[in-house]
């Protein structure tokens, strides 16, 4: 009786044959290490947060406070808010017109601004006051000097076919009297860094009592008042806001582990 292998061998090509051993002989080398290997540990779930809590978002974090807030804690809050106000007064802010800007009391009469800046300085507050979150400074200033100013004006005297077209460019000046400024802010604080998060809006209000520029007709003076008035509204949104802003972050101090706003002591 022949043996199956001699069978197989005489049927099976050698190359087949090869193949089908180095198959047989590479399984049972492997099976034995698949079946030591260690199952691999499932990956660890996340915590799941109870029904209706909410997560703490980075902007929570900041802890952001109105320094009003702050203000109110301290018991000097009067002498910091008026520290704050006193450092406005410390040099002098230039003002420029808005040029080509039209100010009109009606269609044939008014004034066009071509270029113009004067200085005014602030001085030291008459009333400090908070309304809502915001903090709120009243100053008057008796006197503004108002020279080096050119505009047109409408009517044109000098020509006869087009009267309501703006005239040659006139050089004017004089003073305002009884000038007011409301100057209103509403800073936001990270009191964990213990320093200004953002200033807000800085809304000066500016108004005139007394206009008087010359050559100019009074019945001008509305238009003149709204000229400079914007001008100081424009120009103290920007000059002021410089001053402020560094006021604020030098009387912020940490004190006993607590962000605290500390009047420097040369204000009353």
């Amino acid at each position: 009786m022949k043996s199956s292998w001699n069978v197989v061998s005489k049927k099976m090509p050698l190359q087949l044959l090869c193949q089908l051993l180095f198959v047989a002989l590479v399984t049972c080398i492997a099976s034995p290490a698949q079946a030591q290997q260690a199952p691999r540990p499932k990956p660890p779930s996340l915590p799941t947060r109870p029904p209706g809590e909410v997560g703490v978002s980075s902007a929570a974090a900041l802890r952001p406070v109105h320094l009003k807030d702050l203000i109110n804690e301290a018991r000097n809050a009067a002498q910091i808010l008026n520290q704050i106000g006193y450092d406005l007064t410390h040099k002098e802010h230039r003002v420029s017109l808005r040029v080509g800007g039209e100010y009109m009391v009606n269609n044939c009469l008014g004034i066009r601004v071509i270029t113009g800046q004067f200085g005014l300085r602030l001085p030291p507050p008459k009333g400090t006051r908070t309304e809502g979150s915001a903090i709120v400074w009243d100053f008057n200033v008796d006197r503004v000097s108002l020279y080096g100013l050119r505009v047109r004006v409408r009517p044109n005297p000098g020509h006869l076919t087009k009267p309501c077209s703006f005239g040659k460019a006139l050089d004017v000046g004089g003073a305002a009297s009884n000038v007011r400024l409301e100057l209103r802010i509403d800073p936001l604080l990270d009191i964990q860094q213990c320093r200004l998060l953002s200033i807000g809006m800085v809304r000066p209000k500016w108004r005139i009592g007394g206009l008087n520029l010359k050559p100019l007709q009074n019945d001008l003076d509305k238009a003149a008042k709204v000229m400079i008035e914007e001008a100081l509204t424009l120009s103290s949104e920007v000059a002021l806001t410089g001053p402020i802003q560094t006021t604020i972050n030098r009387s912020l101090q940490i004190v006993g582990g607590e962000c605290k706003v500390i009047a420097e002591g040369n204000v009353q």
